[in-house]
């Protein structure tokens, strides 16, 4: 697993759209908006074709959209998923666990 990490703005969904279009993987997003503004991102990037995304909601509505069972997949936004599995709780930090190899730019880590 990467870990993609940095500022807003800095390149990080630019840089799933890209491993989608080389790929052939799927960005997952939390929200109907977020895969809106992905697609956007696609067509301006002139990925369209190449490139995909889809939303909770595909999986949840089983539609067209949504990729067959052990496709791989990038998170985009994250912690909106979590906020969505524990919406009580305010999540003031989170840990991750594996080998951790700094690369390129300061917006990845291998875990």
């Amino acid at each position: 697993m990467t870990l993609v990490y940095g500022n807003r703005g800095c390149g990080k969904t630019r840089r799933l759209i890209k491993w989608s279009a080389k790929t052939g993987g799927y960005i997952f997003t939390a929200t109907k908006e977020g895969k809106k503004f992905i697609e956007s991102m696609i067509r301006d990037m002139k990925l369209r074709g190449k490139a995909h995304v889809f939303c909770k909601g595909d999986v949840i509505g089983h539609t067209l959209d949504c990729p067959p069972n052990g496709t791989k997949v990038s998170i985009d936004e994250f912690q909106q998923f979590l906020h969505d599995m524990i919406p009580q709780y305010e999540i003031e930090e989170i840990t991750f666990s594996g080998d951790r190899k700094r690369l390129r730019g300061g917006i990845k880590e291998n875990l």
